[in-house]
């Protein structure tokens, strides 16, 4: 696992790749994530649901949500990580952005 964590703003990335990790049925109080799988197969369980995830599809966990990841050693996934009073105080240069961001690294991580 890899993390990247922004100075500036109150988010950080996760690339979890090439690892088999189940991550048991948690919750973030003061975050929003949303994960993207880049690669392979991730299996999600939001509230008791279980998602099949394959490449290109990803989630939204909202705080307090709780939700169950598993990895294989052949997926990779991505996730943004954003503090809840962030999202809270939005704007849309913030989003631009953070979409600069994490398209700069998404690129950086797939050479």
């Amino acid at each position: 696992m890899k993390y990247f964590r922004s100075r500036q703003y109150p988010i950080e990335f996760v690339l979890s790749e090439n690892i088999n990790k189940k991550f048991s049925s948690h919750n973030h109080a003061n975050h929003y994530i949303i994960s993207l799988c880049i690669k392979g197969n991730v299996t999600a369980t939001l509230e008791n649901k279980s998602l099949l995830l394959k490449e290109n599809n990803f989630f939204i966990v909202p705080p307090f949500m709780p939700h169950a990841v598993n990895l294989t050693d052949t997926s990779s996934l991505v996730s943004l990580c954003m503090d809840k009073s962030y999202i809270e105080n939005y704007n849309s240069q913030n989003g631009i952005e953070i979409l600069e961001t994490f398209c700069y690294l998404q690129k950086s991580v797939s050479r």
